[in-house]
């Protein structure tokens, strides 16, 4: 009978350790997907960008080309202060606001 119960307890922690394991991929799993879905959201919006801002003509630059040109300056904080330049203003009022 000791045997007996010894098995199963070695089973069930056996059990246990594999729902463990597979509940972590299942996450991981999730995790990834609800990244690559947001990327694919960032990718399909498409901000007008004037020519004053890109340089020369009037573009479109998609949501995430635009966050990762602007970087910097949106981790060091973006305002529509009296001397913010017109890249800060347009990242402000045309950008920003469609996250």
């Amino acid at each position: 009978m000791e045997e007996t119960l010894s098995a199963a307890r070695d089973e069930n922690l056996n059990l246990r350790d594999q729902i463990s394991k597979l509940k972590g991929a299942s996450k991981s799993e999730t995790s990834n997907s609800s990244f690559e879905a947001l990327i694919d959201v960032l990718k399909s919006i498409e901000v007008v960008v004037p020519g004053e801002i890109s340089g020369g003509e009037q573009g479109k630059r998609s949501l995430l080309d635009l966050m990762d040109l602007s970087r910097n300056q949106v981790v060091n904080g973006v305002t529509d202060a009296e001397n913010a330049t017109d890249f800060e203003t347009f990242l402000y009022f045309s950008v920003l606001p469609k996250f």
